[in-house]
């Protein structure tokens, strides 16, 4: 009788260790969606925001042959789609070929930064929440 005691509260054990676990990972995999999807989310829309916004610029610099009125558009279109002052600043804008000759290409390098649980609150862990995105467009072929 005592054996048979035993060996069901071993059973129970084993079965209580085994949801304890589950529950662990199920935790810990809800945790790394939580901070990774904003992160993995921002790489993805970045890429056609970088593509919609150099073309807005080179549509701009096509019409005007001015890049203080491509930049200043840059600038707009970010702020319209609710980029910080920290990101605008970071972003990067380069008319090719570099100097005194016409323009031919735009690079546009456009930075944002995944709101995370850590990053909001841990100042140096803001870089890993960095997702930068670059796009190159030829000047004459851009859409509006």
């Amino acid at each position: 009788m005592e054996r048979n005691r035993s060996f069901k509260r071993e059973k129970g054990d084993i079965v209580i260790r085994h949801v304890i676990k589950i529950v662990l990972i199920v935790i810990i995999v809800i945790f790394l969606l939580v901070e990774l999807g904003p992160i993995i989310w921002y790489r993805f829309t970045t890429m056609n925001e970088a593509e919609d916004i150099a073309n807005a610029i080179a549509f701009e610099y096509r019409n005007s042959k001015s890049i203080e009125k491509a930049l200043y558009t840059a600038s707009q279109e970010m702020i319209i789609r609710n980029y910080t002052e920290d990101e605008i600043k970071s972003s990067i804008v380069q008319f090719l070929p570099e100097g005194n000759v016409p323009k031919e290409k735009l690079r546009v390098t456009i930075v944002k930064y995944a709101n995370t649980l850590f990053t909001k609150h841990i100042n140096p862990l803001k870089r890993f929440a960095r997702v930068a995105t670059t796009r190159e467009v030829n000047l004459a072929e851009a859409a509006p």
